[in-house]
């Protein structure tokens, strides 16, 4: 019997120790994914598609993008397959200011935003949140901080979106209990978030899935960057097709001709 305690003992600290290593490593190839990223930016616009090569047109439409490592679109192949570059895709008229930046939680995005004078953008995407799940934000700073920064929104731009990440305790790079942990937190930024939009006339793009619900889950390889925390760009396409969606849907009349 004492055999056996020691022999499933070990069995158990062995696992712990691979768990340990492996975040550790995925780690540190987070950390080299963050520094090889480079956020899409267009400024000025592409030509428009009537026009001949080299031509220079007008821009009929001025985004901004601003955010965490989620608006650089760590992890993709090409800054193109990024949401705000697949938003330059769709929309190869409108010039594309990126200011995300890798790590950034939600109130470090005021001091950029309050530089900006009032109605400089048509529309501003924000891809925030994760970083205050991540690193424990506190629950009252952080509902000032998004309603100050949507706030913020509506002053500089005729119209907003707001994406958070989905079910952060669901990527792979988590393991237990931080995987627990963070949905939990996951749950609770959400619910705030979506009330702060909802107040802000701001559409919000709905990512969370709980376990089992969860697309990423059934095929990590394809939807997730080599460090299993950052998106892929069948990752990242997942979601512009979300945000398309929530833009369609919504009772703004912009973008899609509501």
């Amino acid at each position: 019997m004492k055999t056996f305690f020691i022999l499933v003992v070990f069995i158990a600290l062995l696992f712990l120790a691979a768990t340990i290593v492996q975040f550790v490593a995925r780690v540190f190839m987070g950390k080299t994914l963050v520094s090889q990223a480079t956020p899409f930016e267009r400024l000025p616009a592409l030509p428009a598609q009537a026009g001949q090569a080299g031509e220079k047109v007008g821009t009929t439409l001025h985004f901004l993008v601003i955010g965490d490592s989620t608006g650089v679109g760590v992890g993709v192949s090409d800054p193109r397959f990024s949401v705000a570059g697949r938003l330059g895709s769709e929309f190869p008229n409108a010039s594309v200011r990126n200011l995300s930046r890798s790590g950034a939680r939600t109130a470090e995005l005021l001091p950029l935003l309050e530089e900006i004078p009032s109605k400089s953008f048509d529309f501003v995407l924000f891809q925030i949140g994760a970083n205050d799940v991540i690193r424990f934000t506190s629950y009252d700073n952080l509902r000032r901080d998004i309603a100050a920064v949507l706030k913020e929104g509506n002053r500089i731009a005729h119209a907003q979106a707001l994406i958070t990440a989905g079910n952060i305790g669901l990527a792979p790079i988590f393991p237990w209990p931080l995987s627990v942990i963070y949905t939990h937190r996951t749950r609770i930024v959400r619910e705030m978030f979506m009330d702060a939009a909802k107040e802000s006339g701001t559409v919000y793009v709905d990512l969370f899935r709980e376990k089992g619900e969860e697309p990423f889950e059934k095929d990590v390889a394809r939807y997730y960057a080599p460090d299993r925390e950052h998106l892929s760009d069948e990752g990242y396409g997942y979601w512009f097709e979300a945000l398309t969606e929530a833009l369609r849907e919504s009772p703004q009349p912009f973008l899609y001709g509501n």
